[in-house]
């Protein structure tokens, strides 16, 4: 990896985003020296093992010292000495009970989903506060997101300036591009609601504005789709179940004497569209491919009644060839139905077998014993007396008695 900060969202970020997306950021880790782990970690493509630390993998090469000890998984202090059997090994420190030896846990939620939520929600940037934010959640759980405007066109940058020397945080900034960064842990209590308690249940979401109060504080499409698909995340992460405001989707100024997040909020112009764009995140998120709608449901059960018979007490008794025919010729051999069609075809195939092996000569079940030569050139002698050129079985007769006289002259 690159040793210069700034050449690694062009080199190493893209291929590590797309290995998340396939493997599930909690399946990432990063073997480096200890600026590349530390990197990794900001730019939240690796995964997080909770407490500030990331599945980092820390060598001594290159590292000036650094050994890695207050974010790192593992470090690898000793390179190469002699172990069992003249093996060469490496003597690591290990500073996080899992660094990658073991299969991953998931969050498992009422919902089937084939999404792996340890790797929500994703991010574009993590950028840690080292202040106004408290460690843990005081022993409660995550019971729904509070939605917040900047009242400002800030970054997460931005965000993390202000938030020095202001005594607010939120865990996450929303950018007027839709770009997401990530502040404070979910595992630790920003300070965003104005109230003790609602700050340990609940996760804040800021949300940058586009233009400045002369414009009404208005929000772009872009922050408001990611902000609401952001939620949608969190929701299946945490168990909270499909996003549904007032229940776990909350506004700030249901604490404290504020507006915010003013146009989001409830009856806002933009809710709809904020709540749109969680809930449909959240359905695709857990949908299986098998999923049907309604009406899709009713337009395979009438192809099966078709293909299978018709409803009797619930069952599916089959359907009578005859009574197919019937309908058939009824509509005269037009427009038909798949299996008025798929009868008038086995009833054509019967004809023409017949006509080849010969009739049925036991009436509980076919018999086929073949047709008489001798019937069938009388048979079609008398026809073409009158004209008619009698059935495929006669006229392969005749040719077989053509060849047989060719063959003896």
């Amino acid at each position: 990896m690159s040793t210069t900060r700034t050449a690694v969202p062009n080199t190493a970020v893209h291929y590590f985003k797309a290995a998340a997306d396939v493997l599930g950021r909690q399946r990432v880790g990063i073997y480096g020296h200890s600026r590349a782990v530390a990197w990794a970690q900001e730019d939240g493509v690796v995964a997080d093992l909770g407490g500030g630390r990331c599945l980092g993998w820390v060598t001594r090469s290159w590292s000036q010292g650094e050994t890695g000890s207050g974010y790192a998984a593992l470090y690898q202090g000793t390179h190469n000495v002699s172990g069992p059997s003249g093996v060469q090994v490496d003597v690591n420190t290990v500073y996080a009970a899992q660094w990658g030896q073991a299969p991953i846990t998931t969050t498992t939620t009422k919902e089937t989903t084939t999404v792996d939520v340890s790797a929500l929600p994703h991010v574009d940037q993590t950028l840690w506060l080292n202040r106004h934010y408290t460690p843990g959640r005081g022993g409660q759980a995550i019971k729904y997101i509070v939605r917040h405007h900047n009242a400002g066109m800030l970054t997460t940058q931005g965000c993390w300036d202000v938030w020095q020397s202001r005594e607010a945080s939120a865990h996450y900034q929303v950018e007027q591009s839709g770009r997401i960064g990530q502040l404070v842990r979910d595992t630790d209590t920003a300070w965003h609601a104005a109230n003790l308690l609602r700050n340990q249940q609940s996760i804040g979401i800021e949300h940058a504005n586009s233009g400045g109060a002369t414009a009404d504080w208005p929000i772009s499409d872009a922050t408001i789709q990611a902000g609401g698909r952001l939620a949608a995340e969190l929701c299946l992460k945490h168990g909270l179940g499909r996003p549904e405001f007032g229940k776990n989707i909350r506004d700030h100024k249901e604490t404290g004497s504020t507006a915010c997040p003013y146009h989001l909020a409830a009856g806002g112009k933009y809710h709809a569209a904020w709540m749109k764009a969680a809930q449909d995140h959240y359905d695709t998120l857990t949908s299986q491919e098998d999923d049907m709608t309604p009406d899709q449901s009713a337009k395979l059960d009438a192809i099966y009644n078709q293909m299978a018979g018709g409803f009797e007490n619930g069952k599916y008794p089959g359907f009578d060839i005859n009574k197919l025919w019937e309908a058939a010729a009824a509509k005269g051999f037009r427009r038909l139905t798949m299996m008025e069609a798929v009868a008038v075809s086995t009833r054509a195939s019967i004809l023409i077998f017949d006509q080849l092996v010969g009739p049925e000569k036991d009436a509980k079940g076919p018999s086929f014993t073949g047709w008489d030569p001798d019937d069938l050139r009388a048979s079609l002698a008398a026809k073409l007396a009158a004209g008619d050129n009698g059935t495929i079985a006669e006229q392969l007769q005749a040719l077989v008695d053509g060849m047989a006289t060719k063959k003896e002259a």
